[in-house]
């Protein structure tokens, strides 16, 4: 069957929003909105329920299947562009959840960068993320050595929120470029990891 129409999703802060658009003219088709809801502690902390980013997502693919009826059936590709900075500790096998998602604007990091920053030479930061720091995920990632030692094993997998929707819709886990660049894995200039 020909491709008639893409998904496109988008993971934001505060709503997960999904829409199906016509291949040839761009139109959207249909589309749905889901509220994420985060928790915000009194220290600042911001953290969402990976369970409930699911669900909003899974829920937002069954309106827009309901929507397109036998459309649904001529999608031709997804894509999903999600909230940089967010990430999560799963399993690396089963994909189920360790952590809740420490989301971007999660200050819990921002107390390592210094140190992380001082590990090299800001040519290095510049040359590989295009800025003078590193990420924030290495400042979080730092920040799970620290607090959730257990966490930080080989079965276990820091991914941004993009990578952890990815695979729960395909069961194949795939490098964001964005994440890459957050957690120093990836090099902005040279495009490789």
């Amino acid at each position: 069957m020909a491709c008639d129409c893409v998904i496109g999703v988008d993971v934001g802060t505060t709503a997960l929003k999904a829409a199906a658009f016509a291949s040839g003219s761009g139109r959207v088709l249909a589309s749905h909105v889901r509220v994420l809801k985060s928790v915000i502690g009194d220290d600042g902390t911001r953290e969402q329920d990976p369970a409930g980013i699911v669900r909003a997502l899974m829920g937002a693919l069954r309106s827009l299947a309901k929507e397109l009826g036998s459309a649904w059936l001529s999608v031709g590709g997804i894509g999903i562009a999600a909230q940089g900075g967010s990430g999560i500790i799963a399993d690396r096998q089963s994909g189920r959840a360790l952590t809740r998602v420490i989301l971007w604007n999660d200050p819990r990091g921002g107390r390592y960068l210094a140190e992380i920053a001082s590990s090299r030479p800001r040519s290095y930061w510049r040359r590989v993320t295009w800025r003078d720091v590193p990420g924030g995920g290495l400042g979080k990632l730092r920040w799970f050595q620290e607090h959730r030692p257990e966490l930080i094993r080989e079965e276990n997998i820091y991914v941004g929120v993009g990578e952890y929707v990815f695979h729960h819709l395909t069961g194949v886990w795939r490098q964001d470029a964005c994440n890459a660049a957050q957690i120093g894995c990836y090099d902005v200039s040279g495009g490789r990891l």
